[in-house]
């Protein structure tokens, strides 16, 4: 299996990899262009595109109530159901096997998952989970925050500070491990069917693809984002 070096792009002191900078941008702008089109003509009796919609809001709902309550939940719909939505197209991106394209100086990155990079699951980890610490210091206090590591009793401090960081690390190399594992797998049997003479066609390579792209990416997706909205609860919701 080849695999090509990451574009990278230098902005001041910081380096960025264009493929993901890339890909990101266009989940972005195809979420605006979506979320445009559904709420341009809403209707009271829906069609199919707007019901369709219509039972994301009202399920991601139901998950942010039961996580935060009521007078929390509402608030968050929109951050975790955007979360949700970002990684589900962020994962389905690498359904298509489009490559790099270069016209002049202008250079089109393929189109690969962007959550295969880690610090992207790293980063929407740091955003959501740490949102949960942001909240209990600012309902705690700083001072109640510190003291909450040393809980029940001082020894276990130590574990505390692990079961926090074991929390960023599970959940983002858990979102990478499947996206990038199914990436290569994908890979590697289209490679081997195609090598043994089984299905000499590449477009064998779409239905893989979309198994991992699909329904892969949108089970990591929908735990990615309970796990994020468990983790930020247990921090904000009092007992």
């Amino acid at each position: 299996m080849e695999v090509a070096p990451p574009l990278l792009i230098r902005i001041g002191r910081l380096t960025y990899q264009y493929e993901t900078v890339y890909v990101m941008s266009m989940v972005m702008l195809i979420l605006i262009a979506l979320a445009a089109f559904l709420t341009r003509r809403l209707t009271m009796v829906p069609g199919r595109a707007q019901a369709a919609a219509e039972f994301i809001v009202e399920t991601f709902d139901e998950l942010v109530t039961q996580s935060f309550g009521s007078k929390l939940g509402r608030p968050l719909l929109p951050w975790m159901g955007t979360l949700f939505l970002f990684l589900v197209l962020s994962n389905a991106f690498g359904i298509f096997p489009v490559p790099r394209i270069q016209i002049g100086w202008i250079v089109l990155p393929a189109w690969e998952e962007p959550t295969r990079n880690y610090m992207v699951p790293m980063t929407l980890a740091l955003l959501f989970v740490g949102g949960g610490h942001i909240g209990q210091v600012l309902s705690r206090g700083v001072l109640g925050y510190i003291k909450s590591y040393f809980e029940p009793i001082v020894f276990f401090f130590p574990l505390n500070v692990a079961t926090v960081a074991a929390e960023f690390i599970s959940i983002s190399f858990r979102l990478f491990g499947n996206v990038f594992g199914g990436a290569v797998i994908a890979s590697i049997a289209f490679n081997l069917m195609v090598n043994i003479r089984i299905f000499p066609m590449p477009w064998i390579n779409i239905p893989i693809s979309m198994f991992f792209g699909l329904f892969v990416g949108l089970v990591q997706a929908f735990v990615f984002t309970t796990l994020a909205m468990t983790y930020a609860s247990v921090k904000i919701v009092e007992e």
